[in-house]
């Protein structure tokens, strides 16, 4: 199946159109909110349209597949040919894999002890994004934000991933997910890098559209990005308890206005705060992004697990060896940067 066309408002539902969209919606490519003007661009606040598998190829649609082209380091026309299509269904296979694995529930790859030194191999752990107790209190807006219900990180991170899931969701908050560790055999692109701490089990990405697109109802807030293009994570909270603030935040960006001109007010929880304090470090923004470029370069969403890190001592190698035995990475493109560093060619 290939789509050769973007065609803008095209009248007719198609199952082969809805086929992509419920695609490109299971990858996190939610919607549009880039101005269509100058004039809209001057507006705080945002045109949101969210991605439906509706058949229609329209604006919207064609707006994703450019973010999952760009993702993928392919050409960017928003047109689902048969490059972008195989790119497409390749991801998803990936993905669902992923989901449905036995890896997704738990699982050490090898119960020897490791090649390097005495260490022992970690498990993978499957977690929940939310608490049962929280997901059953979820609204519609909340559930549409929320992303994945559940992925995998190494055991010591998962356990870190936990105890702050549990605090927000405890102030009436929710977390939110597009993944966490990714397969040895995904594909590389100038989005996806090799030495991705995703790799090792070490990363969670929230879920992309559920911040920077409509502040004043976003269960995330972002400010910034500060001089050295880091974001600041606000989550949305309902309670004050212990951490639940009622604050007037400044320094408000969205995908469509990135200079932090915006304010909203709410009660919240720094949430880079809280990741930093159970071992989570926040990664920057890319100079494109803030140069105008695709959604995909903004990277709040991104956070590592770096407790136990050593800088100019651990390796991309050792790390990948504390999951994967050395006959699972051997010709992965991960396994041809071992060598790299932590805090020196890697981090």
């Amino acid at each position: 199946m290939a789509l050769r066309y973007p065609m803008p408002d095209h009248p007719t539902p198609r199952e082969d159109v809805a086929a992509v969209q419920r695609m490109l919606i299971g990858l996190g490519y939610r919607g549009l909110t880039q101005p269509e003007s100058k004039a809209q661009a001057s507006v705080a606040q945002p045109m949101v349209f969210r991605l439906r598998d509706d058949g229609i190829y329209g604006p919207v649609t064609e707006s994703a597949v450019e973010a999952f082209q760009e993702d993928e380091g392919i050409l960017t026309d928003g047109v689902v040919g048969s490059v972008t299509m195989g790119f497409l269904e390749e991801a998803w296979a990936r993905r669902a894999n992923e989901l449905s694995s036995p890896a997704a529930g738990g699982f050490l790859v090898e119960d020897s002890r490791a090649v390097m030194g005495q260490q022992e191999r970690l498990r993978l752990e499957r977690v929940a994004t939310n608490t049962p107790e929280r997901v059953a209190k979820m609204t519609k807006r909340e559930e549409e934000y929320a992303g994945y219900p559940h992925f995998s990180l190494r055991a010591d991170a998962a356990e870190a991933w936990c105890r702050v899931r549990d605090i927000v969701n405890d102030h009436g908050g929710i977390l939110t997910s597009s993944g966490g560790i990714r397969g040895l055999s995904t594909r590389v692109s100038p989005g996806r890098s090799a030495t991705s701490m995703h790799y090792v089990g070490r990363a969670v990405d929230l879920q992309i559209y559920s911040g920077m697109v409509d502040p004043e109802n976003d269960p995330l807030v972002i400010t910034g990005p500060d001089a050295e293009r880091f974001w600041t994570v606000w989550v949305r909270v309902k309670y004050k308890k212990d951490l639940g603030q009622d604050l007037e935040l400044t320094g408000v960006s969205t995908d469509r206005v990135r200079d932090g001109s915006l304010s909203t007010s709410g009660r919240f929880i720094n949430l880079t705060a809280l990741f930093a304090e159970h071992g989570f470090e926040r990664i920057r923004c890319r100079k494109s992004f803030l140069k105008g470029g695709m959604r995909i370069g903004a990277e709040f969403w991104h956070f590592q697990y770096e407790k136990g890190l050593v800088p100019g001592v651990s390796t991309f190698g050792a790390e990948l060896k504390r999951l994967y035995p050395v006959s699972a990475l051997e010709k992965t493109p991960p396994w041809s940067y071992r060598d790299w560093t932590f805090g020196i060619n890697w981090n």
